[in-house]
């Protein structure tokens, strides 16, 4: 009888989780890149089809009710690598090509002239800001 009562009261007590209900919308604005093998083995015009697509079903995961916010990615840049930079350095070695993609992409569309949304004078007027990079192999 001990047993059963303290089970009810444990469950009672925690109650039900509840999302942070917030009526404001965030936008990230993110930058997609293709690499260079993917291009070339599905071409360029598959692999945009293909990246537009699942960039899709990620903006439809990220407005799930259950997340309690509603969150907008935005594919502000979209690149088709058809040569690999010399500065990206990606492999079979997962935790290399994610190191050097982030700095390869830091230094492309980060750094100091853009910090989030925000522009820093004297950027560059063709890359638009980004918060988020994605590397697709």
């Amino acid at each position: 009888k001990k047993k059963e009562k303290m089970s009810k009261e444990g469950e009672e007590g925690r109650g039900r989780r509840n999302a942070i209900r917030l009526h404001e919308a965030y936008t990230v604005e993110t930058v997609v890149v293709a690499d260079s093998d993917m291009v070339h083995y599905h071409g360029a015009e598959a692999a945009q089809r293909f990246l537009l697509t699942v960039m899709n079903m990620v903006y439809n995961m990220f407005h799930h009710r259950s997340l309690g916010i509603r969150i907008n990615i935005r594919v502000t840049k979209l690149v088709l690598l058809h040569s690999r930079p010399g500065k990206l350095k990606v492999g079979h070695h997962g935790e290399r090509a994610l190191e050097s993609f982030c700095h390869w992409q830091y230094q492309e569309f980060g750094g100091p002239r853009y910090l989030g949304t925000n522009h820093v004078p004297g950027g560059r007027d063709d890359t638009p800001p980004v918060d988020t990079a994605v590397l697709v192999t």
